[in-house]
């Protein structure tokens, strides 16, 4: 083979490659940092294109070995992205099998067409083949994107049973599509049975991606009940929990004018000693039982960050608040219910430290509403828990309160990302500010 052709080969397999890990990442996102992962892409796909390569160098086509290869990405899906292993080997084994389905498919059609064997295409260094490399990778690009905005709009996570049957369905495939490209290999004469069985293979393949969407929107829609019911309840402690704020600080104004009077009494009478000893009592109990309250020009979030402030401090948790922007633009409740979500997760964790301490930092950044909030951590967290599952026996609410966040999060075009750092577990959080409120 010609060193054109080495390289048109070459070039053919690491696109593949590309469009593999692409997709698997796209819809899982990377386990490490931005930079790290980048270079941990690079040498996969260099990695798996030179065995690609060594393979299609000695081997025409070799089911068990292509297993290796699927075996290769697989593993790639569960060490280096995140997600749920199940749904990592799903998701790998559909658009490995994919790759086959459309080689073949496309194949077979410019067999017809032309009029010469299929194996021609496969093996011979022509324009037809060349064309083919060309045709396959396209066409495999485009679907992949289609598949990875399905992922990104509806899919929600399957049940188990669902999985099982998905990861069945699509090996079943895989299994399939191998069996008949060998047979057709060894015995060219039955060609066109072939064709029709892969374009059968093929219109399955459609089916079952078409059930997966389907059962991934009903997913959806029950969870957008659940999640609208949810937050009709959150909204109802929101307004409870901003009346008790309200009620707490007439009761402190009320007790304040009882204490005011008291200690007039007493100067009054000329017991400045006693009024003195009465006013370092009441400093002394206000600093042990009074925390401060923050007060900006939206009371709804006023409220929400107060009640939040009060709980910590009944907690001996110590909480600080840094605002440096306006929530103009934003709904009032999808801020409400956001950092009521990420505050209740950051406390719940502060429990369990020795030394708990929770920074919330809240700013404009290049159009953006920045929501950084961190709660401290004695040991690493996201190593054992990489997808934040919950130890508590609700676990649909504490779900909800994940997919709540995100949907608010998707709704302003926003991103998130969780992190530990110095000690501390990060969440991150941008949401989009409208055109409009841009400044």
């Amino acid at each position: 083979m010609s060193i054109f052709w080495n390289v048109i080969e070459l070039t053919a397999t690491a696109f593949e490659s590309y469009i593999i890990v692409s997709a698997i990442t796209a819809i899982f996102g990377h386990r490490y940092a931005e930079n790290k992962g980048k270079i941990i892409d690079i040498l996969f796909m260099m990695a798996a294109t030179g065995y690609v390569t060594l393979l299609n160098h000695f081997y025409q086509f070799e089911g068990m070995l292509s297993l290796t290869i699927l075996l290769l990405y697989i593993l790639y899906a569960v060490f280096f992205t995140n997600g749920r292993v199940i749904n990592q080997v799903l998701t790998t084994v559909m658009l490995f099998s994919l790759v086959i389905l459309i080689n073949v498919s496309v194949t077979m059609c410019m067999s017809m067409v032309l009029g010469i064997r299929d194996t021609v295409i496969f093996t011979d260094s022509d324009g037809a083949r060349l064309f083919a490399l060309f045709l396959t990778k396209i066409i495999y690009f485009a679907v992949t994107r289609m598949i990875v905005h399905m992922y990104k709009k509806d899919f929600i996570e399957l049940a188990t049973n669902e999985t099982v049957l998905m990861v069945a369905m699509f090996g079943l495939l895989f299994v399939i599509c191998t069996v008949l490209i060998r047979l057709q290999m060894r015995y060219p004469e039955i060609k066109d049975s072939v064709f029709g069985a892969v374009l059968c293979a093929l219109l399955l393949y459609v089916f079952v991606y078409y059930m997966l969407g389907k059962i991934a929107r009903d997913n959806k829609d029950k969870m957008q009940i659940k999640l609208l019911e949810t937050q009709l309840s959150e909204q109802r402690n929101l307004m409870e929990e901003a009346g008790q704020v309200h009620r707490d600080i007439k009761k402190t104004e009320h007790d304040l004018k009882h204490h005011l009077f008291s200690v007039l009494g007493m100067v009054k009478m000329g017991k400045t000693e006693d009024a003195e000893q009465y006013l370092e009592s009441l400093l002394h109990n206000y600093e042990a039982s009074v925390f401060r309250y923050i007060q900006l020009d939206n009371s709804a979030i006023s409220s929400i960050l107060n009640f939040k402030i009060g709980r910590c401090h009944s907690s001996n948790i110590d909480m600080k608040t840094e605002i440096e922007t306006d929530f103009d633009g934003f709904s009032d409740t999808d801020v409400c219910v956001l950092l009521a979500n990420v505050l209740d997760n950051a406390i719940e964790a502060s429990e369990k430290v020795s030394v708990p301490k929770i920074l919330v930092h809240l700013w404009d950044d290049k159009g953006y509403l920045h929501i950084d909030v961190r709660n401290r951590i004695e040991q690493p967290v996201l190593t054992d828990n990489r997808e934040l599952a919950t130890t508590k026996l609700d676990k649909d609410k504490h779900g909800l309160g994940i997919y709540s966040i995100s949907q608010i999060v998707n709704r302003y075009d926003g991103m998130k990302d969780h992190y530990e750092k110095g000690g501390y577990f990060i969440t991150d959080i941008w949401l989009k500010r409208p055109e409009k409120n841009i400044r």
